[in-house]
């Protein structure tokens, strides 16, 4: 059997860390529903305490092989159920400043 891992990290801004429990509860029920049967695994978890943000990763194994358009159709199926879960909640994503310093690049007011 082939096996395809997508992984992503996710931040979330500390006015929401309350919320954070009841988003990664969401995002894998989200993934289950919407990615169908050759999902094999899916976990989200809260990973960190950034400086600037939450971090959450979330692991996802298909039966899918690796290198096959499929597998990029499912990073994007795994990808749109994550937004979704998130818009759900009512929750933004964060945008990290320690990053935005570094990269020179102006932060959202």
């Amino acid at each position: 059997m082939t096996e395809t891992q997508i992984k992503q990290t996710l931040w979330f801004r500390y006015d929401d860390i309350d919320k954070i429990p009841v988003i990664t509860e969401c995002i894998e029920e989200e993934i289950k529903r919407t990615c169908g049967e050759k999902l094999l695994y899916v976990r989200a978890l809260w990973t960190e305490f950034k400086e600037d943000h939450l971090e959450v990763n979330v692991s996802t194994l298909f039966t899918i092989k690796p290198t096959s358009s499929e597998a990029s159709e499912m990073k994007q199926n795994v990808l749109l159920a994550i937004s979704q879960a998130v818009h759900k909640k009512g929750v933004e994503f964060a945008i990290p400043t320690s990053i935005c310093r570094n990269e020179n690049v102006p932060l959202p007011s």
